[in-house]
């Protein structure tokens, strides 16, 4: 077990315990829902490391998963902040009872300005939000362009690192995935020179804007025809973006593969 008295040092043979809080987690009801967060779990666990996962959208869930956790004798040595507010104060109470650490793994879109959900929030929640940030050991946004909007979003920590979402290593494969055939699709040409444009997403326009990139795919429609998008997904805005793509009236031939998971 961890120690439980503030300022001790972990054992050598001691092995890691990492606590992972999480709004957004896949389960039975959404299996896209934080799959960035699962691959982040997977990847530490690969390293042998004991992860725990808290994934809750509510206070009193969130307090009961940690109890158990607790009856289990099972304590972090590091908690991994997912999200700033809706688990800030568990984190902010293990620190301050218990001396550990958390670091924020940040994903958010809601600082961006083209979003803005962040600064609409009652200034109370950004304060509390700062805090948290202020006492994180430090801040691992996801892009370089999300540290910027959470810094003019008034977001402070004295140390930044940009910590890339995990992708499976089968992505990288081409051979073995050259020549899937897509179900009930004939292609527009079977010249090896197209190109398939790939997006997947949970089709959330306020998130993915993904009827910007069906416009931006309807300028190159006019210029060439040399390539084929395949979107793939499902989400809340699934059918607007739908019927948005069929609004565009793409030319004959150009693909656009709608699949739910």
């Amino acid at each position: 077990m961890a120690p439980e008295t503030k300022g001790m040092e972990i054992p050598l043979n001691h092995k890691l315990q990492i606590l992972f809080l999480t709004p957004w987690y896949p389960s039975e009801k959404d299996a896209m829902s934080g799959l960035f967060v699962l691959k982040h779990v997977e990847a530490v666990r690969a390293q042998g490391v004991d992860v725990r996962v808290i994934f809750s959208q509510g206070w009193g869930d969130m307090w009961r998963q940690w109890r158990t956790l607790r009856r289990e004798g099972w304590m972090p040595d590091l908690v991994q902040l997912n999200v700033i507010q809706k688990q800030g104060l568990l984190a902010l109470w293990l620190k301050h009872r218990y001396g550990i650490p958390y670091v924020i793994v940040e994903h958010w879109s809601g600082y961006l300005p083209e979003n803005g959900k962040y600064m609409h929030q009652p200034a109370v929640k950004r304060r509390f939000a700062e805090r948290v940030a202020e006492q994180a050991s430090a801040i691992l946004p996801v892009s370089n362009t999300l540290a910027k909007a959470m810094q003019a979003c008034g977001i402070r920590n004295n140390r930044w690192q940009k910590i890339n979402n995990v992708v499976d290593d089968f992505f990288f494969e081409i051979s073995k995935y050259r020549n899937i055939e897509i179900p009930n699709h004939k292609p527009q040409t079977t010249n090896h020179k197209t190109k398939t444009l790939l997006h997947v997403s949970c089709f959330d326009e306020r998130a993915k804007n993904v009827k910007g990139l069906l416009r931006a795919v309807k300028m190159l429609s006019e210029k060439r025809q040399d390539w084929q998008l395949v979107l793939v997904g499902t989400g809340i805005d699934y059918k607007d973006v739908r019927a948005y793509a069929e609004s565009l009236s793409f030319p004959e031939g150009i693909l656009f593969l709608f699949r739910y998971f």
